[in-house]
């Protein structure tokens, strides 16, 4: 009798634990649940939660309205980007990025500072202050850029902005040295893309410029 006492009690706490296992099992799932991974560097744009650094890679097309030419092509502005920011809190991030501008034929290199303030998820809003300088007979993007843009996403933003645009309508070398030359300011909107469709426009843009070169070099 004793015996089938002590086997009796004995099944009762087995079955116990067996029956309290599940939830317990549950509790520990949720109070052990892994947070997100932070990484010190990551390629797209985050928020501080995921990383302290991300790159900057984007490509943008505008259009700047107003400008008098024959060709189209000059009414458009492209700018290819690469840089580095931090998150300074879970709020703002601030960078530089050397951006290339192309337009009115003029191909030119600018130092950016960037500011970021995130939004709802990857959402945010953009300020970005660049300065272009060359030799005054070249063309192209001159003097401050300034650019303010809203991302919904790391991979798409809309954007508007203004800089000055140099025009040369020609050059005198002789008795003096002078150089025709306007450079009115110019507003601009467009759109572009960052971080994977951003590298894979500079792709497509080096397809593009290889092809370009292989048909002017069988023309000759």
């Amino acid at each position: 009798m004793r015996a089938f006492r002590r086997h009796a009690w004995l099944a009762v706490a087995v079955a116990g634990v067996l029956a309290g296992s599940p939830v317990h099992a549950q509790s520990d799932g949720v109070s052990l649940a892994a947070p997100a991974r932070h990484t010190t560097v990551a390629f797209s744009p985050d928020r501080l939660d995921r990383c302290t650094y991300f790159f900057v890679t984007e490509f943008d097309a505008s259009l700047t309205p107003g400008v008098e030419t024959r060709d189209a092509v000059d009414r458009l502005l492209f700018t290819d980007a690469l840089g580095l920011m931090r998150n300074i809190d879970r709020t703002r991030a601030v960078g530089i990025s050397i951006d290339a501008h192309l337009s009115a034929g003029g191909f030119r290199f600018a130092p950016t500072l960037r500011f970021k303030q995130w939004l709802a998820g990857r959402a945010s809003l953009d300020l970005a202050l660049g300065y272009a300088t060359d030799d005054i007979e070249h063309e192209g993007v001159v003097g401050p850029i300034v650019d303010v843009r809203y991302s919904p996403s790391e991979w798409f933003h809309l954007q508007a902005g203004a800089c000055r645009i140099r025009n040369v309508g020609f050059i005198t070398y002789y008795p003096e040295y002078s150089v025709d030359e306007q450079s009115p300011l110019r507003f601009y909107a467009g759109v572009g893309l960052g971080a994977v469709p951003g590298v894979v426009s500079w792709g497509a843009q080096a397809v593009g410029f290889a092809t370009l070169v292989a048909m002017l070099s069988a023309m000759d």
